[in-house]
């Protein structure tokens, strides 16, 4: 409709594929009026050989410089995710965009968005505030700035993670699953010219199939340039130092050069996994 600035396209198909993925019942929607902009995307299924997603949808609205984005997906039965944002477009290509209330499913779990965030665009700089999820008192956040200056950082922090979360991502059993709170910080830098990285977490009450084993530390760094991972990590049981590890790895290169030292360790450390074969066991286990 010339007169009015109306257009208006709507499509369904029942099944597309394309080399390994196939999509069924996909509905997509179009319509403007003026400088207005409504897209909305459906499908009832979108599958690989490695993922399937079910019951998606993708709205978005453009009225003049503003925009909103809310999209949602399952995988068989669990939801995954549901994402609402909004935005502005500055003429000086910059795009500030806001996350509202949101929530991700991460290992079983639903992680909720805090609403004091943002993300800033532009040809050059990428610049983040703020954009944290959380689970009870458990938080994983981002913030900094992506650009060519190699002082500028993105920082990723981990605020009380339970290691527990690991198990389900990575289907571990009984037999060797964790658990222990993690605290820490890794701090990406130079990602435009030479990528690098550095960290370092702290796991209160680490444990392997639920036996104790204390406190651990990690450092680690890495850069683009010298192409090795350096790796420092200790842990204490009972304000004894028993396990220590430090070097590195080269991945160019495929070697590694580490210290390796497990220094006495009270049996008692081992009573549940020995439990079941003997008991009344005292002294010092070493290697």
């Amino acid at each position: 409709d010339e007169k009015n600035k109306k257009f208006k396209l709507e499509s369904l198909i029942k099944k597309i594929s394309y080399k390994e993925y196939e999509a069924e019942s996909l509905a997509a929607n179009i319509h403007t009026l003026n400088d207005s902009l409504l897209v909305t995307a459906s499908f009832s299924k979108l599958s690989s050989q490695k993922f399937k997603l079910n019951n998606s949808k993708i709205h978005t609205s453009v009225i003049n410089n503003s925009f909103h984005l809310k999209s949602s997906a399952m995988m068989d039965t669990v939801p995954l995710f549901q994402i609402n944002s909004k935005g502005i477009l500055y003429k000086d290509t910059i795009v500030s965009i806001e996350l509202l209330p949101s929530w991700v499913t991460f290992a079983g779990k639903k992680w909720h968005s805090d609403p004091f965030n943002s993300v800033n665009l532009s040809y050059s700089v990428i610049d983040i505030n703020n954009i944290v999820f959380s689970n009870n008192n458990q938080q994983i956040s981002i913030n900094g700035t992506v650009s060519d200056n190699l002082n500028e950082q993105i920082n990723f922090e981990l605020i009380n993670f339970n290691l527990e979360n690991l198990n389900k991502i990575f289907e571990l059993d009984t037999s060797s699953s964790l658990g222990g709170i993690a605290n820490g910080n890794l701090d990406f830098s130079g990602l435009k010219i030479n990528p690098q990285f550095n960290g370092d977490f702290y796991v209160e009450n680490l444990s392997i199939s639920s036996n104790p084993l204390g406190d651990g530390n990690l450092h680690l760094n890495w850069s683009k340039n010298d192409g090795k991972l350096f790796l420092n990590s200790g842990i204490k049981y009972e304000d004894i130092t028993t396990f220590f590890l430090d070097g590195f790895y080269s991945l160019a290169g495929k070697n590694l050069d580490f210290d390796f030292k497990l220094s006495p360790v009270p049996i008692k450390a081992f009573d549940k996994i020995l439990s079941p074969y003997v008991s009344d066991l005292s002294g010092n286990f070493s290697s």
